[in-house]
């Protein structure tokens, strides 16, 4: 229940607000009986501190994980689970450090290394931007594809991604399409994302993979990658996120982008 009401707090855009009901009402239990659901609670005041993403933030956000991690030794309430590790990674991320998002992944269990863990890597490397970046999310994905399981694989070029449902809960789903087609976008290899695109699965098309391939489209403004978002638009307006505002906005950069005149334009559905 305390996770939910930061939570609550949090997405309704008052993230100090999260902060308080941490201070005021959360930590004093810890400190006297120990609260409930702890850990719970700590990922979601850490994704409140990275919402408001300034240094002061995060410099709150690792002393409350200092403290933890401290008084963790002594009791069990303190069980890092996906959703703190997914949370940690946030805060570094969009605190303005995603290089020590990356150096934390190196601390993560490989059970640990769950889904939403490696979206939230994703995003560390398309914050960074670089070519180094790349090659480290390349080299990760590669590494959790060798997890065992039951794969399937996606051809993307001369590679194949695998994608695994397993015992570790690691699986592909829209979140972890959207953050991968962000990254190859972000480190300047917008065709690797296109190229994703065009393989994955229409039962996974959401706001967020829709978004992210545009923006990859965008990026290359070319007559090329224009067809290819013109294509997207009109999958876009076969689907419930015909009216979605985000969405809206990702089409007219695309078609900004790519000096788009003609009979694609944006039309009352978007």
């Amino acid at each position: 229940m305390y996770a939910a009401v930061i939570s609550m707090y949090t997405k309704c855009g008052k993230s100090l607000e999260a902060i308080a009901f941490w201070d005021n009402t959360i930590m004093p239990q810890y400190s006297s009986r120990g609260a409930p659901n702890f850990c719970s609670s700590l990922a979601s005041v850490i994704i409140a501190l990275a919402t408001l993403g300034t240094p002061a933030a995060l410099e709150r956000g690792e002393s409350l994980l200092e403290q933890a991690k401290k008084n963790g030794t002594q009791s069990s309430l303190l069980v890092w689970d996906e959703y703190l590790y997914s949370a940690v990674l946030t805060m570094y991320t969009k605190c303005g450090i995603p290089q020590k998002a990356l150096d934390f992944w190196d601390d993560i269990p490989i059970k640990k290394r769950t889904r939403s863990v490696l979206t939230c890597v994703f995003a560390a490397c398309a914050a960074l931007g670089s070519k180094a970046a790349l090659e480290r999310g390349e080299a990760i994905l590669a590494e959790c594809n060798n997890i065992t399981g039951t794969p399937t694989a996606l051809e993307l070029g001369e590679n194949t991604i695998t994608v695994t449902n397993n015992t570790l809960g690691f699986g592909w789903d829209q979140y972890m399409y959207s953050a991968l087609l962000s990254m190859y976008t972000k480190c300047g290899v917008p065709p690797r994302a296109l190229d994703f695109w065009s393989k994955l699965p229409s039962k996974d098309y959401s706001e967020g993979v829709f978004a992210s391939a545009l923006a990859a489209c965008a990026a290359l403004g070319t007559p090329a990658a224009l067809k290819t978002g013109a294509h997207i638009h009109t999958l876009i307006n076969n689907s419930v996120h015909k009216n979605n505002t985000i969405i809206a906005r990702s089409l007219m950069t695309m078609y900004t982008q790519c000096a788009r005149t003609g009979p694609y334009t944006l039309g009352e559905n978007c």
